[in-house]
């Protein structure tokens, strides 16, 4: 008697291009939307980076005494004016963030059901069917997570992490 030991299924690594391919060109769609989230973001960052620099100019200023009474009131409304854009930027960030996501999430499912229905209908008359909705729908929910972490992690990151550079370099 031969003694087999357990079978383990070999599983290929997943090829994260074909998805990342598809979720960039649904979202590709919506050039608009996708610009002024970008812009936003960058906006938003660029502000964010330079509000320790006025609020150390501030505090230097205010360091000199009560003679400079003029120059301390505008560092302090150029701060107040950077975290006003910071902001701002950030609320159009999120509002655009809502807006594109529905309707790439959409169309990611409608997509998703218009290749499963181009397909043989007997093939899906099955209780598989349910399953492959399933799947579907996650696919495209995923979208969410994904463009959340590139817009609200990824990039901002990038960004100051390159304007913090820049800046102890001049500094």
């Amino acid at each position: 008697v031969l003694r087999a030991g357990p079978i383990k299924p070999q599983k290929e690594p997943l090829d994260p291009k074909p998805l990342l391919r598809a979720y960039a060109r649904t979202a590709s769609r919506y050039p608009v939307a996708l610009a002024t989230v970008l812009i936003a973001t960058i906006i938003e960052r660029l502000a964010y980076v330079f509000v320790p620099i006025v609020l150390k100019e501030f505090i230097d200023i205010l360091g000199q005494g009560p003679t400079e009474k003029d120059a301390a009131m505008s560092k302090l409304g150029l701060y107040t004016i950077l975290m006003f854009i910071s902001w701002l930027m950030s609320r159009i960030t999120i509002f655009t963030m809502c807006y594109k996501t529905a309707h790439v999430i959409a169309d990611l499912k409608k997509d998703g059901l218009a290749y499963m229905i181009r397909h043989n209908h007997r093939f899906f008359s099955s209780m598989f069917l349910g399953a492959l909705v399933k799947r579907i729908d996650r696919y495209a929910n995923h979208y969410d997570a994904f463009a959340d972490r590139v817009i609200f992690d990824i990039i901002p990151t990038a960004i100051q992490f390159a304007a913090v550079a820049i800046v102890l370099w001049f500094a």
